[in-house]
């Protein structure tokens, strides 16, 4: 059930409605559509972020490319202000990057995780390598345009 604020005078928020919307701002198959998106302004979407992702990729087709940026989980933005004992702990303990396993940084919304796990496209789904421009992007030739960022692993 949705929170009680998300029902007073609302209409909750369907997969077709997002394409429908997405549809009017523009968005066509082929389309190459970089998001940041806040669940909250949204209002209650039925299905949650599955919900969106999915409206997303219908709405761009097979041929487009969808991206959002993504961040690490682990990385250690403000690392030198820590105290000395928690950077040793860190950095001694911190598991490499993996395009793969490593999460999206929550601090970007929980759509650029959905993106990245995405399972129904995870062969179309890709991650850059990580630092301040780590992108979730999900297109054919996803890994050509990761490149330009930063190389990705290619799934085996």
């Amino acid at each position: 059930m949705p929170p009680r604020r998300s029902l007073e005078g609302k209409e909750p928020v369907t997969r077709s409605r997002i394409v429908h919307d997405l549809r009017a701002l523009g968005v066509t198959d082929r389309s190459v559509l970089m998001v940041h998106t806040r669940m909250s302004a949204l209002g209650w979407v039925v299905g949650g972020t599955q919900t969106v992702v999915e409206a997303l990729l219908e709405a761009i087709g097979k041929p487009g490319t969808l991206m959002a940026y993504a961040g690490w989980e682990d990385d250690p933005y403000h690392l030198a202000k820590w105290p000395e004992r928690w950077q040793h702990a860190y950095l001694a303990g911190l598991p490499p990057f993996d395009s793969l396993r490593s999460a999206a940084d929550p601090d970007h919304g929980v759509v650029p995780e959905r993106i990245r796990s995405h399972e129904l496209d995870r062969q179309r789904a890709a991650r850059s390598m990580p630092g301040y421009c780590g992108w979730s992007i999900m297109q054919p030739s996803r890994f050509e345009l990761s490149s330009g960022v930063a190389a990705s692993a290619k799934p085996t």
